[in-house]
């Protein structure tokens, strides 16, 4: 008898022969394993699959036009200015521009109306968080605060396309901190 392990016809009881098993029952489950075959997925029907895509289409194309709408480039250029500034690098707080729209560039601040520069003085430089406003060291910290804002103020307005500079609470400042500022407002 020839046996090929080649041939695309392969009996299984020339195979047993060949290793001298034939009429083995073990001899054929080891050589034909059974046929153990995973439960079918069942296809979605059409409306379901129909749905699944427009559903799939609708979310991408909201967040590329999320993505589109909140890129600007000019806002990274204007915020490497204020990285370049050796004035502004060095002090604690880095502003940066958040947004730019017809020429308003929104800048970030520690402080705003709702919470007071002191607070922010505090978070910087702890010896200060129980000075009362007008002490010395807290009047120069501020004072500080004002000159490097307007720093970044007068950076930013001397671009040619901004023509006015609007501040913005730095809520994330905060919160990267532990501070939960909601709890600090007025």
């Amino acid at each position: 008898m020839q046996f090929s392990l080649r041939s695309r016809h392969t009996d299984y009881s020339e195979v047993a022969a060949l290793f001298e098993w034939r009429g083995s029952a073990a001899a054929l489950a080891i050589i034909k394993p059974p046929n153990y075959s995973l439960p079918r997925l069942h296809a979605m029907d059409r409306f379901t699959r129909n749905y699944s895509i427009a559903l799939a289409a609708i979310v991408v194309g909201l967040l590329v036009f999320w993505i589109v709408s909140t890129w600007n480039p000019r806002v990274a250029e204007l915020n490497k200015i204020l990285k370049a500034d050796a004035e502004l690098a060095d002090y604690a707080y880095p502003f940066r521009v958040v947004k730019l729209d017809d020429g308003v560039a929104t800048l970030s601040s520690p402080r705003s109306f709702e919470l007071p520069a002191m607070t922010y003085l505090a978070v910087i430089d702890p010896s200060l968080a129980n000075k009362p406003q007008d002490d010395p060291d807290m009047l120069a910290a501020q004072n500080e605060l004002i000159h490097h804002q307007k720093r970044a103020q007068s950076l930013i307005q001397g671009e040619p396309d901004v023509t006015s500079v609007r501040w913005q609470l730095d809520r994330d400042w905060y919160t990267k901190r532990g501070i939960d500022v909601e709890s600090l407002m007025r």
